[in-house]
């Protein structure tokens, strides 16, 4: 049987149910390496909602050094504001404080996977993210306009580096097309444990309302789609009803049928919670994006000549092999490109800048 672990807290005091987790859902991490794929998909300030709260970084932390962790590194790949400027969300913010010199670029690396040829053929995944030998994934409590849900299984979307996730809105522009592909994303690396920052909700149409609830909650489980199922029972989902639950049961990564699930702990409904309606999660109907999220899928690296030294890094990181080096300066195959941004995380010298063709 799955088990989802609830227990009260708060900010001030929240290193007692992190300890918790870690105990009811015990992972080997001593002299391990170990990745703690936060959200962090803007830089904002905690008490937004928007992102994991710094205080939960902290006491994870913490307790991870206590328990001989080898190797800690604490990253994500942030959101559209912030493809190819990975560092900027952490460094500008109270999080990126908290993580120090654990902070580790997921934009830098990354690795060439087979994807469904429903929507892509192959996607990049952050090479930390699949050389670690346990991912913590530590999300937020928060609903979001087109799956209802953003918490355990959207939180893996983040293991995509630069504009491909943008890139995948457009193939999958449907809510239904769009839970089907993160299912997808999140069958390539599940996590190990998943750590929710309940404290803190966010409701509304998210990812990014400004509708926050108080619920004084950490939530915990080893498997995300049955914490997903009560995060959405407690918001007033019927999981059978949510398009991305029905798809991650079918793929084989979790039931979310309450027979299936232990809940121990404050398990209740969220009087009167604010969410999505049912009927923007179940449309088959595509949903045109606009504005940067239409032109990113289509941008191109370009390269300043007057900043570039020929170092070659771009690159030797590009996982596509899109760019090779021509006359002393990277040449782009248009047709190989992603784009994923890698190029620009690289540069040393910051003489990429992505953009429109021409």
């Amino acid at each position: 049987m799955q088990k989802v672990l609830i227990t009260k807290a708060s900010y001030m005091d929240c290193r007692r149910a992190v300890e918790e987790a870690l105990a009811t859902f015990p992972v080997a991490v001593r002299g391990r390496k170990v990745l703690v794929k936060v959200n962090a998909m803007t830089s904002t300030e905690p008490e937004e909602g928007v992102v994991t709260h710094p205080a939960i970084l902290q006491a994870l932390l913490d307790r991870l050094e206590e328990m001989g962790t080898g190797e800690v590194a604490v990253g994500d790949n942030p959101g559209i504001a912030y493809y190819g400027k990975n560092q900027s969300a952490f460094l500008g913010s109270t999080l990126g404080r908290v993580a120090g010199d654990r902070y580790l670029n997921l934009g830098k690396e990354a690795r060439a996977l087979p994807f469904n040829p429903a929507f892509i053929n192959r996607v990049f995944v952050s090479r930390a993210v699949l050389d670690a030998d346990v991912v913590i994934s530590v999300p937020k409590f928060k609903t979001h306009a087109r799956v209802g849900i953003s918490v355990a299984l959207k939180n893996n979307f983040g293991t995509l580096p630069g504009a491909q996730k943008a890139n995948l809105h457009h193939r999958a522009p449907a809510p239904l097309d769009f839970a089907r592909m993160l299912v997808d994303v999140y069958r390539l690396r599940p996590p190990d444990l998943i750590i929710v920052d309940g404290i803190l909700a966010m409701e509304g149409i998210g990812p990014y309302s400004k509708e926050l609830r108080y619920l004084g909650l950490l939530l915990a489980s080893d498997n995300g789609v049955a914490l997903d199922a009560t995060v959405a029972r407690m918001m007033g989902y019927d999981p059978d009803q949510v398009p991305l639950l029905r798809f991650a049961q079918a793929a084989g990564l979790g039931s979310y049928r309450k027979e299936d699930i232990q809940v121990v702990g404050p398990w209740e409904p969220i009087p009167n919670f604010s969410r999505p309606p049912l009927e923007d999660l179940t449309s088959s109907l595509p949903i045109t994006y606009a504005g940067l999220m239409a032109e990113t899928p289509n941008f191109r690296p370009r390269v300043d000549p007057s900043k570039c030294d020929g170092c070659r890094i771009c690159a030797e990181v590009c996982p596509p092999g899109a760019l090779t080096m021509a006359n002393g300066l990277p040449h782009l195959e248009a047709s190989l490109c992603v784009p994923c941004y890698c190029c620009q995380e690289n540069c040393p010298r910051e003489a990429i800048s992505m953009g429109r063709p021409g």
